[in-house]
Protein backbone atom coordinates (compact mmCIF):
# COMPACT_ATOMS: atom_id res chain seq x y z
CA UNK A 1 0.00 0.00 0.00
CA UNK A 2 1.68 3.31 -1.12
CA UNK A 3 2.27 5.95 2.05
CA UNK A 4 -0.01 9.34 1.60
CA UNK A 5 1.92 12.46 2.34
CA UNK A 6 0.28 12.17 5.64
CA UNK A 7 1.08 8.93 6.74
CA UNK A 8 4.99 10.25 5.86
CA UNK A 9 4.79 13.36 7.87
CA UNK A 10 3.34 11.45 10.53
CA UNK A 11 6.62 9.03 11.17
CA UNK A 12 7.98 12.63 11.07
CA UNK A 13 5.73 13.61 13.56
CA UNK A 14 6.45 10.35 16.03
CA UNK A 15 10.17 11.05 15.60
CA UNK A 16 10.33 14.33 17.07
CA UNK A 17 7.90 14.09 19.55
CA UNK A 18 4.98 16.82 17.24
CA UNK A 19 1.55 16.75 18.22
CA UNK A 20 -0.37 14.10 16.31
CA UNK A 21 -4.38 14.15 16.49
CA UNK A 22 -4.95 16.72 18.65
CA UNK A 23 -7.80 18.61 18.95
CA UNK A 24 -8.42 22.56 17.43
CA UNK A 25 -6.69 24.88 20.03
CA UNK A 26 -6.25 28.62 19.29
CA UNK A 27 -2.24 27.65 20.39
CA UNK A 28 -1.92 25.32 17.80
CA UNK A 29 -3.88 26.68 15.22
CA UNK A 30 -1.74 29.35 15.91
CA UNK A 31 1.19 27.63 14.99
CA UNK A 32 -0.16 25.56 12.00
CA UNK A 33 -0.62 28.86 10.54
CA UNK A 34 2.69 30.44 11.51
CA UNK A 35 4.36 27.70 10.14
CA UNK A 36 2.26 27.57 6.73
CA UNK A 37 2.77 31.59 6.82
CA UNK A 38 6.61 31.01 6.75
CA UNK A 39 7.03 28.21 4.39
CA UNK A 40 4.58 30.27 1.39
CA UNK A 41 6.55 33.42 2.54
CA UNK A 42 9.66 31.93 1.16
CA UNK A 43 8.34 30.19 -2.30
CA UNK A 44 6.77 33.30 -2.93
CA UNK A 45 9.93 34.69 -2.35
CA UNK A 46 11.87 32.55 -4.77
CA UNK A 47 8.73 33.10 -7.25
CA UNK A 48 9.03 36.60 -7.47
CA UNK A 49 12.75 36.32 -8.00
CA UNK A 50 12.33 34.08 -10.88
CA UNK A 51 9.29 36.54 -12.34
CA UNK A 52 12.26 39.33 -12.10
CA UNK A 53 14.21 37.04 -14.48
CA UNK A 54 11.73 36.55 -16.73
CA UNK A 55 10.48 40.48 -16.79
CA UNK A 56 14.42 41.20 -18.30
CA UNK A 57 14.49 37.96 -20.24
CA UNK A 58 16.12 36.01 -18.61
CA UNK A 59 16.35 32.48 -18.01
CA UNK A 60 15.24 30.93 -14.85
CA UNK A 61 18.67 29.38 -13.22
CA UNK A 62 18.70 26.03 -12.23
CA UNK A 63 18.88 26.66 -8.85
CA UNK A 64 16.27 28.71 -8.53
CA UNK A 65 13.84 26.04 -9.84
CA UNK A 66 15.58 22.99 -7.62
CA UNK A 67 14.64 25.90 -4.50
CA UNK A 68 11.15 26.59 -5.94
CA UNK A 69 10.44 23.00 -5.17
CA UNK A 70 12.00 22.53 -2.45
CA UNK A 71 9.96 25.12 -1.29
CA UNK A 72 6.85 24.11 -2.33
CA UNK A 73 7.35 20.78 -0.94
CA UNK A 74 7.88 22.62 2.38
CA UNK A 75 4.35 23.93 1.65
CA UNK A 76 3.15 20.51 1.45
CA UNK A 77 4.97 19.16 4.37
CA UNK A 78 3.70 22.20 6.59
CA UNK A 79 -0.01 21.53 5.25
CA UNK A 80 0.19 17.83 5.59
CA UNK A 81 1.81 18.77 8.99
CA UNK A 82 -1.20 20.41 9.88
CA UNK A 83 -3.68 17.67 8.76
CA UNK A 84 -1.76 15.14 11.11
CA UNK A 85 -1.03 17.72 13.96
CA UNK A 86 -5.06 18.36 13.92
CA UNK A 87 -7.63 15.45 14.78
CA UNK A 88 -10.56 17.17 12.03
CA UNK A 89 -7.99 17.30 9.28
CA UNK A 90 -6.79 13.96 8.81
CA UNK A 91 -9.28 12.98 5.89
CA UNK A 92 -7.09 15.94 4.19
CA UNK A 93 -6.45 13.61 1.09
CA UNK A 94 -10.40 12.81 0.82
CA UNK A 95 -11.14 16.62 1.03
CA UNK A 96 -8.90 17.87 -1.76
CA UNK A 97 -10.48 15.01 -3.84
CA UNK A 98 -13.77 15.91 -3.30
CA UNK A 99 -12.88 19.80 -3.59
CA UNK A 100 -11.17 18.84 -6.82
CA UNK A 101 -14.45 17.21 -7.67
CA UNK A 102 -16.05 20.97 -7.28
CA UNK A 103 -13.67 22.75 -8.70
CA UNK A 104 -14.22 20.61 -11.65
CA UNK A 105 -17.95 22.19 -11.76
CA UNK A 106 -16.73 25.54 -12.27
CA UNK A 107 -16.15 25.43 -15.89
CA UNK A 108 -18.60 27.28 -17.35
CA UNK A 109 -20.93 26.77 -21.42
CA UNK A 110 -18.52 29.65 -22.30
CA UNK A 111 -15.31 28.44 -21.19
CA UNK A 112 -14.74 30.15 -18.09
CA UNK A 113 -14.05 28.81 -14.72
CA UNK A 114 -16.85 30.56 -12.17
CA UNK A 115 -19.14 29.49 -9.68
CA UNK A 116 -21.75 29.21 -12.75
CA UNK A 117 -24.92 27.27 -12.70
CA UNK A 118 -23.05 24.25 -13.08
CA UNK A 119 -21.39 24.61 -9.83
CA UNK A 120 -21.60 22.14 -6.89
CA UNK A 121 -20.13 23.02 -3.51
CA UNK A 122 -18.08 20.70 -1.72
CA UNK A 123 -19.52 18.80 1.26
CA UNK A 124 -16.92 18.43 3.44
CA UNK A 125 -19.47 17.39 6.49
CA UNK A 126 -18.95 13.78 6.57
CA UNK A 127 -15.21 13.79 6.58
CA UNK A 128 -14.20 13.26 10.35
CA UNK A 129 -14.80 9.83 12.43
CA UNK A 130 -17.63 12.07 14.18
CA UNK A 131 -19.45 12.05 10.90
CA UNK A 132 -19.36 15.92 11.14
CA UNK A 133 -17.49 18.84 10.58
CA UNK A 134 -17.32 21.92 11.78
CA UNK A 135 -18.19 25.15 9.33
CA UNK A 136 -14.68 26.46 10.95
CA UNK A 137 -13.03 23.25 10.39
CA UNK A 138 -14.61 23.12 6.72
CA UNK A 139 -13.29 26.69 5.57
CA UNK A 140 -9.64 25.56 6.54
CA UNK A 141 -9.77 22.37 4.74
CA UNK A 142 -11.11 24.34 2.17
CA UNK A 143 -8.28 27.42 2.32
CA UNK A 144 -5.93 25.21 2.83
CA UNK A 145 -6.87 23.29 -0.34
CA UNK A 146 -7.56 26.10 -2.65
CA UNK A 147 -3.72 27.82 -1.45
CA UNK A 148 -1.65 24.86 -2.41
CA UNK A 149 -3.75 24.74 -5.48
CA UNK A 150 -3.36 28.39 -6.23
CA UNK A 151 0.38 28.13 -5.70
CA UNK A 152 0.92 25.35 -7.65
CA UNK A 153 -1.14 27.33 -10.72
CA UNK A 154 1.33 29.63 -10.30
CA UNK A 155 3.96 27.70 -10.63
CA UNK A 156 2.68 25.92 -13.73
CA UNK A 157 2.10 29.43 -15.22
CA UNK A 158 5.87 30.03 -14.67
CA UNK A 159 7.00 27.37 -16.19
CA UNK A 160 4.93 26.54 -19.32
CA UNK A 161 4.69 30.48 -19.81
CA UNK A 162 8.55 29.61 -20.19
CA UNK A 163 8.47 26.91 -22.45
CA UNK A 164 5.90 28.43 -24.67
CA UNK A 165 8.19 31.34 -25.02
CA UNK A 166 10.63 28.81 -25.97
CA UNK A 167 8.30 26.76 -28.44
CA UNK A 168 7.14 30.17 -30.63
CA UNK A 169 10.83 30.70 -30.36
CA UNK A 170 11.86 27.76 -32.37
CA UNK A 171 8.93 28.03 -34.87
CA UNK A 172 9.99 31.65 -35.68
CA UNK A 173 13.74 30.62 -36.61
CA UNK A 174 12.18 27.42 -38.32
CA UNK A 175 10.05 29.50 -40.70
Amino acid sequence: MTKTREDVIEEFHKKFGIEIDKQLTVKLLELRRALIDEEVKELFSDMDTAISHLKKGEEIPKELYANMLKELSDVQTVISGTAVSLNPFRKLDEAFVCVHKSNMSKLGDDGKVLKGKNYIKPNLSEMDKLGRLDLLTQNFLVCGVLICTEMMFRVHCQYYARHAYDFFSWETRMW
